[in-house]
């Protein structure tokens, strides 16, 4: 069976909006809650997401060209071999619908603005965070909890002269990453010294075993991680609604610096693979990263993450929490040669000496 995609509305007073992005191909297999397409008003710019996991079918909308709100932008079927309705079109008017079961993402946006699921439409089968964000957007909504204006002593001086520009798909992701590090997480940090000259001949004896012409040693720590997570499942969690949510498979988050652009790409179900297979992957996104074709799924469903500045010899990294991750760990190796390891963890999922003890196991290469 088939299922439209359909251009939200945004704004009330705009009935189209510019696609700027379709980030998806025929044949392409998406899962839910993958942005398939970007959208664009003057007031917001917004990712649409696909609200089933199925196979694109067909493309009905090409990106830099202005569509009507509510139109098939493309559809995705159960199955490859769905076959199209004849009578879509890529201007059909928007069937009304009303909201379904939110999502995750969408309870938490709906508790923070406090709004309820029934008020919110729906552009599909769920009601989504973006369907929230574009609801409150059109409504210039304040959040629930506005915060206390500033003392007349410490009124802003006016902004300089300028111009506003739109923001990079990557600078949004970093953006929902701050928001959600300072709004939704209670985050701390810690660290401790650690040998680094035991990881580094451990990197050392592994690449001369299988003959590695590069270093693999962050690659090994990251996989590390990876299988300690799945050892401690707690590690492996985040809070939603008031509720612990343990995910079913860790996957690792890993930063990668490629050209001007900071990435955390994502190497799922990391506790399937050996180290050997953990460090082909990320060798592919690293390559992809400077290639510039890494794709939403590359980016995408971080459970925990690991963050290195040992190529730059800082004494502290104090990385920022991904969305929905408990535990960023940091490497680090000052200039005087002490190695640092770091965690910036969510307080409402694990305690300090939680934190201490994931930094001790790592800091030591598998037996």
């Amino acid at each position: 069976m088939s299922h439209p995609v359909r251009a939200p509305r945004l704004n009330n007073n705009d009935d189209d909006v510019r696609l700027t992005e379709v980030s998806v191909r025929v044949g392409d297999h998406v899962t839910a809650g993958q942005p398939v397409a970007e959208l664009e008003t003057d007031k917001a710019n917004v990712a649409v997401e696909a609200d089933r996991s199925g196979y694109v079918l067909r493309i009905l909308a090409e990106a830099d060209t202005m569509v009507k709100v509510g139109s098939v932008l493309l559809w995705i079927g159960d199955s490859p071999n769905d076959t199209v309705p004849d009578e879509s079109s890529g201007q059909e008017v928007a069937r009304p619908s009303e909201s379904g079961e939110p999502t995750a993402k969408a309870r938490i946006l709906l508790a923070r603005h406090g709004l309820n699921a029934a008020d919110v439409p729906a552009r599909g089968g769920r009601l989504t965070a973006e369907d929230v964000e574009a609801y409150v957007s059109s409504r210039t909504l304040r959040a629930a909890a506005p915060a206390p204006a500033p003392a007349p002593a410490a009124r802003m001086a006016p902004m300089a002269s300028g111009r506003l520009t739109p923001l990079s798909m990557e600078d949004r992701a970093m953006l929902r990453s701050v928001l959600w590090h300072r709004d939704e997480a209670v985050p701390a940090y810690l660290e401790i010294d650690f040998d680094q000259q035991r990881w580094e001949e451990y990197s050392k004896a592994y690449a001369a075993d299988r003959r590695l012409l590069g270093d693999p040693l962050l690659g090994l720590i990251a996989q590390r991680l990876g299988a300690i997570a799945h050892d401690h499942p707690k590690l492996n969690t985040t809070i939603v609604d008031g509720a612990r949510h343990v995910y079913d498979h860790v996957n690792l988050g890993f930063t990668i610096q490629a050209h001007e652009q900071l990435y955390l790409v994502v190497i799922h179900e990391a506790e399937t693979k050996e180290p050997h297979k953990f460090i082909e992957a990320l060798n592919r996104l690293h390559r992809k990263a400077i290639a510039r074709q890494l794709r939403p799924e590359d980016l995408q469903g971080a459970t925990v993450a690991f963050s290195s500045m040992a190529r730059w010899k800082v004494n502290q990294h104090v990385p920022i929490l991904p969305p929905y991750v408990s535990m960023m760990v940091a490497h680090t190796v000052s200039a005087d040669g002490r190695g640092v390891l770091g965690a910036t963890y969510d307080h409402r999922v694990l305690s300090g000496g939680e934190a201490v003890m994931v930094l001790n196991r790592l800091s030591r290469p598998p037996e």
